[in-house]
């Protein structure tokens, strides 16, 4: 008797099946990988007197910061729901970028933020998730630097992910060459969420990559005032970046955290982001990041320090630095 065959609406079925339970199979072996490598990273964290003394050499005269995009996105989503003792307070997510002047016009970046339509794209993504907000597109930062644009002279991120990097690109229609100071840990230590940005990098055009030497805190040649300190916990490359404004009143002290908190609250209260942030959007190991948090909450309560998240745009807005605003005398 002949065996009858399978339906050919049934073999399909199956044969999506088989590929929805491959899908989810790789990307469970993914995020596992992803996890464990996370956790196999240590960057001890510095003795804070290391970051708080005033370097030597010519200090930069100003910081600023410019917002590339932004969307209103529930605080629920960034910090952690059962901790958080003030789930209602006002939150839209900012893409920044830092801008640090030397007397002489010199500009170094921190993070880049990025273009219009790689803005338009993160938010989409945001609101399918997590938000009804279309998100607002501010113009890249070499749009918001204008003739400043050919000033900068080097680059560095506080990690590799795309929404800090990819405005890098806008800043060759301006510059033929910008060096991008990395730590030896950012240039090598990748996973999948920062090795698309290494390789964005690797791709642009103008980018001059340079290693570090030393040891941490790092220094940036040529670059007085500034040093980068890899960290633990966020992402494969994660680092501090510590700056010393000089001004008329004297020696004002940052730390620019990147996302080692998406709300400020997160280092000030020590509040973790949420379970599902942490470990299924961006593997995180949270015993070094806690560590981390509280070292900056420390830094800031004891050395007068202060400490900057990257995405929290109200945060940003109640700072002490001010908004990127040109050089009246073009130098």
């Amino acid at each position: 008797m002949a065996t009858a065959r399978p339906k050919p609406r049934r073999r399909w079925g199956r044969l999506l099946g088989t590929l929805v339970l491959l899908t989810v199979g790789l990307a469970a072996f993914g995020l596992f990988a992803a996890h464990r490598h996370i956790r196999g990273i240590d960057a001890p964290i510095p003795a804070a007197e290391l970051l708080v003394r005033i370097p030597t050499g010519e200090l930069p005269t100003a910081i600023y910061w410019i917002n590339t995009s932004s969307q209103r996105i529930p605080r629920k989503w960034m910090l952690d729901p059962g901790q958080d003792k003030d789930p209602l307070t006002k939150y839209e997510l900012a893409h920044p970028a830092f801008v640090l002047r030397w007397s002489d016009g010199r500009l170094l970046l921190v993070d880049t933020g990025m273009t219009p339509s790689a803005a338009a794209s993160f938010a989409k993504k945001a609101r399918f998730c997590c938000t009804k907000d279309a998100g607002r597109h501010h113009g890249s930062v070499a749009t918001a630097l204008g003739d400043e644009a050919k000033k900068v002279s080097a680059v560095v991120f506080t990690h590799l992910h795309e929404d800090h990097t990819e405005g890098l690109r806008s800043l060759c229609e301006h510059a033929e060459s910008v060096a991008v100071l990395q730590s030896p840990q950012q240039a090598t230590e990748h996973n999948y969420l920062t090795r698309k940005g290494q390789k964005f990098i690797d791709q642009v055009a103008c980018a001059d990559q340079v290693t570090l030497q030393g040891r941490a805190p790092y220094r940036l040649p040529g670059l007085d005032g500034v040093s980068v300190t890899p960290v633990a916990g966020h992402t494969p490359g994660t680092q501090l970046v510590t700056v010393h404004v000089r001004s008329t009143s004297g020696v004002k002290r940052y730390v620019l955290a990147g996302d080692v908190a998406n709300v400020r609250d997160g280092i000030v209260n020590d509040i973790p982001k949420p379970w599902a942030y942490r470990y299924l959007t961006v593997p995180e190991d949270d015993v070094k990041l806690g560590a981390v948090r509280r070292f900056l909450r420390g830094l800031e309560r004891d050395q007068r320090v202060e400490v900057v998240v990257s995405h929290d745009l109200w945060a940003l807005k109640a700072g002490s630095i001010p908004v990127f605003a040109r050089a009246s005398n073009g130098s």
